[in-house]
C-alpha cells in the first residue's frame, strides 16, 4: 500500500513537471516575436520575377503562392540563424520580441527591439518569403 502510494506521489511530481516545461515552452514561443501585419510600401517594387519552369522545378516549390518561407515563424528561424552566427546568440535574443511584418506580400521584415537599460542599436533582417533570400541585414550601434 505504502509503495503504491509513493509511486501514486512521484508520478504526479513527473506530470507537474512535464506540465511546466510544456508551459513554459509555449510561453517562451509566443513571446519570441509579435506579428505587426501586413504593409505596403509603394517605392518598392519586388514583383515576381521569376517563374521557373517544370523542369527545373520538378516538385514546383518556388512557384507556390505561399513561397518556402510561408509564415512569420519560419521567417523568424531563418533569421535567428543567420543573426545567430553573426551577432551571437545573447545580442539577438536579448531583443525579443522581435517585430515581424510582411511587406508588399513578398518580404519578411523582422527587427529587433531595445529594452530598457540596454543601449545600443537593433538587429533589421529582409528575407524574401518566394525563395527564403536574404535581401538585407544590419544592427544599428
Amino acid at each position: 500500500m505504502k509503495k503504491s502510494i509513493v509511486l501514486f506521489l512521484c508520478l504526479m511530481c513527473m506530470c507537474e513537471v512535464y506540465l511546466a516545461c510544456k508551459q513554459n515552452h509555449h510561453k517562451e514561443t509566443m513571446m519570441k516575436y509579435k506579428y505587426m501585419g501586413e504593409e505596403t510600401i509603394s517605392n518598392v517594387n519586388y514583383e515576381r520575377d521569376t517563374i521557373y519552369a517544370e523542369s527545373a522545378d520538378p516538385f514546383g516549390v518556388y512557384n507556390k503562392k505561399e513561397g518556402v518561407v510561408p509564415s512569420p515563424q519560419v521567417a523568424v528561424e531563418i533569421a535567428e540563424i543567420v543573426l545567430f552566427h553573426i551577432y551571437g546568440k545573447d545580442q539577438i535574443e536579448c531583443q525579443q520580441p522581435y517585430n515581424v511584418s510582411l511587406v508588399n506580400k513578398n518580404m519578411w521584415n523582422i527587427s529587433g527591439r531595445l529594452k530598457k537599460g540596454y543601449e545600443g542599436g537593433c538587429f533589421h533582417i529582409t528575407i524574401d518569403k518566394r525563395d527564403g533570400r536574404i535581401l538585407q541585414i544590419s544592427h544599428g550601434k
